[in-house]
Parts: C-alpha cells; sequence; structure tokens
C-alpha cells in the first residue's frame, strides 16, 4: 500500500431521513476537485420508537439524495466499526438520521508526495480545532492598528 493521507470520520445529522441536495453537491464539489477521497460512507437512521437502522450505499433506496454520492465513492471500505456504528445511533434523537463519511484528505496527500519527491518529509501535521483558530484569529484582528 502507498501512502495515505490524513483520514477523518465526519457525522452529518439531520432530520428525517433525507440529506439536503446541497449538501450532496458540496459533497460531491470536494471530491470531484480532488481535495479528499471518500473512503467509506453509510447512512444511520434512529425512527420514533428508537430503532436504530444503518444502510450502506448498496441498502440505499433509489430515492435517497446519499445515492448521489455512490459514484463517488471507491472499492468499499469497512472503516466504520460496529462500536462506532451504536455509538452513533444510539446519540441520534428519534426522528434524526446522520450520513456518516470517512474520508482521506487528498489535498494533504498530495502536498505530502510533493515534498518527499523533492527530498523534503512532513516535519509536522496538527489538527487545530476551528473554535481555537477562532479565537486567534479575532485576538489577533484586536492587535491591528486602526
Amino acid at each position: 500500500m502507498g501512502l495515505v493521507g490524513p483520514v477523518e470520520l465526519l457525522v452529518l445529522t439531520f432530520p428525517g431521513e433525507h440529506l439536503a441536495g446541497s449538501v450532496v453537491d458540496v459533497i460531491s464539489d470536494v471530491v470531484t476537485r480532488g481535495d479528499v477521497t471518500i473512503l467509506d460512507l453509510l447512512f444511520i437512521s434512529r425512527s420514533a420508537d428508537g430503532t436504530v437502522h444503518t444502510r450502506d450505499l448498496d441498502d440505499l433506496d433509489d430515492g435517497s439524495d446519499i445515492l448521489a454520492l455512490a459514484d463517488l465513492t471507491g472499492a468499499p471500505n469497512v472503516l466504520v466499526s460496529d462500536e462506532d456504528i451504536a455509538l452513533i445511533g444510539n446519540s441520534l434523537t428519534p426522528g434524526l438520521s446522520a450520513a456518516v463519511v470517512v474520508y482521506e484528505q487528498t489535498w494533504a496527500l498530495n502536498v505530502a508526495r510533493a515534498v518527499r519527491d523533492a527530498g523534503g518529509e512532513v516535519g509536522l501535521h496538527v489538527r487545530v480545532p476551528a473554535e481555537t483558530a477562532m479565537t486567534a484569529m479575532i485576538a489577533s484582528e484586536s492587535q491591528l492598528p486602526a
């Protein structure tokens, strides 16, 4: 196996059992541009009676909005464990659903390859939480001369 870029799991929750077309469009866009590669994708819903249902792309109805992402996924991977599925499903409020997307940050992989080809190496890769970044940016703006 070759290099792998940073891999992340994203859980998108929404009411009912439909992922908005606008969300599908944005995900499709970042995949088509080559910024990310979807490694695993599944759909979890919790009915009004509390029953959790899990479906992967093969189990979805033809009318499901998330099916639009099927063409963007490679060979199916099983990267979301049964424990992950249970945790996500049990955390959903009845009547909510979740799209679970495991993706590789392909852009970072491409940068790492270019750096290695140039004889360098990635010395450090740290994910900064959004809240921390926003706080730092707000603080730096308040220090700029008026």
